[in-house]
């Protein structure tokens, strides 16, 4: 099986990021490729995403028509 895991290196261990499915003490092998952290959205990502949903018509509903806590 081969599958790209996502981790963190921290206190001397690997720490998977997303559950890993494989029974304990699983000897596994694997090539370190260190990831650039990304802090920010990428460029052009809120205008791709809005574009999206430029062309969507939406019902803006009428003053007063929010659910009460007991609907929820």
């Amino acid at each position: 099986m081969n599958k790209t895991i996502h981790a963190v290196f921290e206190n001397g261990v690997f720490r998977p990021i997303e559950s890993v499915d494989l029974p304990e003490k699983s000897e596994v092998e694997f090539e370190l490729r260190l990831v650039a952290k990304k802090d920010a959205w990428p460029e052009g990502y809120f205008q791709q995403t809005a574009g999206a949903f430029a062309n969507e018509s939406f019902e803006r509903p009428s003053q007063g028509t929010m659910p009460r806590r007991d609907d929820w």
